[in-house]
């Protein structure tokens, strides 16, 4: 029961320190380069998607 309690917390202890060692850059998003389209693909859900030259030639 001991060594459960003991694995538990180094667990806790080990997400905890890896959550402090990422930066704020760890989940940036960033667009892609040139022309995008952003599409609908639910109520509250978009995607950004870039624009082919195939495409924009046909617009």
């Amino acid at each position: 029961m001991f060594a459960d309690i003991a694995r538990q917390l180094s667990d806790s202890n080990r997400s905890r320190k890896e959550l402090e060692s990422m930066n704020k850059d760890s989940f940036k998003v960033t667009p892609p380069e040139g022309d995008i389209q952003i599409v609908q693909v639910s109520d509250l859900h978009y995607l950004m998607v870039p624009i082919t030259v195939s495409q924009a030639q046909s617009t």
